[in-house]
């Protein structure tokens, strides 16, 4: 609120300004030969014996110290002057400092003395103070400075600290100035806040239409997620995607259906149960297969997991690849190599074979993130009687054509025997390994080979894992406090102004609450010299910050007819209203 009636505002109102002595200044010319020209030097006269043994001159009293200054100060230089400069007029109300009569100047309640309300700023102030701190008094470098024109003498009493809300965490990438700050830096930025948003979004959206089945299994609320309604067809012959929410625990998931004319026997649904057990980054994780004839026909659900608003690695690859140049775009590959290897390192080790490698069925979650999606399809269609060693060398084979389609941008290209020359735009490492996988020439055999080979972009790959992380965490910690303001702004909600209350002794807002009231109208209803309301939410934010906090801060509460201020400490208030809201709570008033 407006201090305007309370001395102790720092802040001048309706007061004039103390006279200040004016400086009588000759009006005649100062001549060449004018003691204010002469520089100081040593004296070349020998000192006196009487005046090596005289005693130091030691002043009585304050007033005899300023009179001794006083004389003649055209010509002598005090050490206040030689300190501040001559332009420096100390204080009529300066004392000698007295550790057994010191008194605070700091904001204590009303004790408050008029110079403190009619001072004004000088910028000798902060060199005062600079120049107090080479003194062996051990002087507290947070503490606060009275500006006053006194010698200021800090007690070395234990400060809190200041509470802030929020702390940036590692790493910083861009260098700013201390006063600089970027206005996201409060909160996630628009983009990544954007885009949860959507997904959400997709997540909880829902389709009428009648012609969908209400249920299929435990899932519920279908959405077909193929928007064009029609049904895509490829090796896995014709497919529908549904996105789904299950009843067991309300998440949401993919449904994918086919004809089950294609499934040989119901011993192929057991082979989800393998795949079920491999966790890998690179893999949509799949959870159970079961037929049913909710769609009118007997078909077959492979369950996997939603992730919404995804793009197939065709859609994702058309047009992007024009606007980079070769070298990002082979880091791009070298990023998807790794992932791959990783879900081969996986799956091999759990004695099973990809074998899904349509480019419809590996999807970009992120940024140069992949994940495929039809693992265990084929397995469930189409069984082979073919040895897994060989299924799992032709994962190799796989892999090594689906990079060379995404390094060209064509998924046409039928011939892979002049790899060099279709890639002469990449690395020769780039080529050499992609000359392996598809077996041109040796070196990649099984999957441990190709980690071998990639190890240096994998470390790669693993760093800028790390460093998304970081990057991710420190997202984080911008809305880490959220959840404690809630429920601190909630006890000031239940607390405040209860009208089943109001004639209750016992819940008078005359105690207590009404120190919770004044500090509502402190922190949400201040206005400024003008009336206008001030909506500052750095003001709300670091209000209610220190008052979760507790400190020993203490603010001044005024009243709304102005008439009278309250000062009191936030860990005062904290205290206040944790007593009012368990009377709310546990001994509610009969």
């Amino acid at each position: 609120m407006h201090l305007k009636h309370f001395a102790g505002c720092m802040f001048k109102h309706e007061r004039d300004p103390p006279p200040q002595p004016k400086l009588e200044r000759s009006s005649t010319k100062l001549k060449a030969d004018s003691p204010h020209f002469k520089p100081v030097t040593m004296s070349s006269k020998p000192i006196a014996a009487d005046m090596i043994k005289a005693a130091p001159f030691v002043p009585k009293t304050a007033t005899e110290a300023k009179k001794a200054s006083s004389v003649d100060d055209t010509r002598l230089q005090t050490p206040t002057d030689m300190m501040y400069g001559t332009g420096y007029t100390p204080s009529v109300t300066n004392t000698p400092y007295n550790e057994t009569n010191y008194t605070d100047y700091g904001f204590q309640g009303n004790q408050m003395t008029s110079d403190f309300a009619s001072m004004t700023f000088s910028p000798s102030a902060n060199e005062r103070h600079t120049a107090s701190t080479t003194t062996t008094e051990q002087t507290n470098q947070y503490d606060y400075v009275a500006p006053t024109m006194d010698m200021y003498y800090s007690q070395p009493t234990v400060m809190p600290p200041q509470y802030h809300l929020y702390a940036s965490l590692p790493p910083h990438s861009i260098k700013l100035a201390s006063n600089q700050t970027f206005s996201n830096g409060f909160f996630l930025p628009d983009e990544f806040r954007v885009e949860l948003q959507r997904k959400c979004e997709a997540t909880l959206q829902t389709f009428a239409d009648t012609s969908l089945p209400e249920s299929v299994g435990t899932y519920h609320s279908l959405v077909p997620l193929d928007y064009q309604r029609s049904k895509s067809r490829g090796p896995l012959g014709a497919t529908m995607l549904y996105k789904a929410m299950s009843r067991s625990d309300g998440k949401a998931y993919a449904l994918r259906t086919f004809d089950a004319q294609f499934l040989k026997n119901d011993q192929g649904l057991k082979v989800i149960d393998s795949w079920r057990r491999v966790d890998s980054s690179s893999l949509i994780s799949v959870y159970e297969a079961f037929t049913t004839k909710a769609f009118g026909n007997n078909a077959v659900v492979v369950v996997y997991d939603y992730h919404p608003l995804l793009q197939t690695l065709l859609e994702s690859r058309t047009g992007r690849v024009a606007r980079l140049d070769s070298t990002a775009q082979e880091q791009q590959l070298w990023s998807f190599m790794c992932q791959i290897a990783l879900l081969l390192t996986k799956a091999h080790a759990a004695g099973l074979a990809v074998r899904a490698w349509d480019p419809s069925k590996v999807l970009v979650t992120s940024k140069s993130r992949i994940r495929f999606s039809g693992c265990g399809l084929l397995d469930i269609m189409e069984p082979s009687q073919t040895p897994i060693d060989e299924l799992q060398r032709d994962d190799l084979v796989q892999m090594g054509r689906l990079i060379v389609h995404l390094a060209t941008n064509s998924f046409s290209l039928a011939d892979f025997s002049n790899v060099d020359a279709v890639l002469s735009g990449f690395s020769l490492e780039f080529r050499s390994i992609l000359r392996q996988l598809l077996g041109q020439i040796t070196g990649i055999d099984t999957v441990s080979h190709l980690i071998t080979a990639l190890a240096p972009h994998l470390a790669d790959s693993l760093d800028a894992s790390f460093y998304s992380t970081d990057y991710i965490t420190t997202l984080m910690t911008r809305e880490l406090e959220n959840g404690r303001l809630v429920r601190l702004l909630c006890k000031l909600g239940f607390i405040n102004e209860r009208g089943e209350f109001e004639l209750d002794k016992q819940w008078s807002e005359g105690g207590d609450r009404y120190v919770i009231k004044l500090f509502r109208d402190y922190v949400f209803h201040q206005v400024d010299e003008k009336g206008a309301p001030v909506v500052d939410l750095a003001h709300v934010l670091t209000c209610l910050n220190k008052l979760d906090a507790g400190v020993d801060e203490k603010i001044a509460l005024v009243t709304r007819d102005e008439n009278n201020i309250i000062v009191i400490s936030y860990k005062e208030l904290k205290s206040a209203i944790d007593t009012a809201f368990s009377m709310l709570t546990y001994s509610r008033p009969q």
